[in-house]
């Protein structure tokens, strides 16, 4: 007894065929590479300083501010709720630091479009100011002066829900 299975028929591997393969695999890495660029351009530049001479004559005052910081040994909490940012520094003892000058850099971690400089004003222990963020990521680079001199120094990162404008 034979069994017959049904011929199937063998197709030809043509040029054809190895050009619509690679016409498909090489327009699959153009694309996304023109892709990967639109995207990198469209973002942050990944410059922290515009002027990297300027920045680095400023690099000793910056380690200096860094160690009078470590010698004060305060601590800072952050919170944005109802567009109000509020912020609190106390002494290692846990009082509030009066009488500073507070200026907060907001702006997004990946573009500088909607950076802006934020004057907070001292209310009642703390130091606060009202801002409209948006949903999403964002960057707090605070800076506090006492009688004109940078004492304090720290970045945070929070993320609002639902847009509080």
């Amino acid at each position: 007894m034979t069994i017959q299975t049904p011929e199937r028929q063998v197709r030809e591997f043509t040029g054809r065929h190895m050009l619509i393969i690679l016409i498909c695999f090489f327009g699959v890495i153009i694309t996304m590479n023109l892709t990967f660029a639109w995207l990198a351009l469209g973002s942050w530049p990944g410059l922290l300083e515009q002027n990297g001479y300027q920045g680095s004559q400023s690099y000793n005052s910056q380690i200096a501010e860094s160690r009078i910081q470590r010698e004060l040994r305060w601590r800072s909490e952050i919170s944005f709720t109802n567009g109000n940012l509020e912020l609190t520094i106390k002494t290692p003892d846990g009082a509030a630091v009066p009488d500073l000058e507070i200026i907060a850099a907001v702006g997004r971690p990946t573009h500088e479009l909607e950076n802006s400089d934020i004057q907070l004003v001292e209310n009642g222990g703390a130091y606060a100011a009202a801002v409209a963020l948006e949903e999403g990521q964002w960057v707090i680079a605070i800076r506090a002066r006492l009688e004109g001199d940078v004492v304090y120094r720290r970045n945070f990162r929070i993320r609002v829900r639902g847009g509080a404008g």
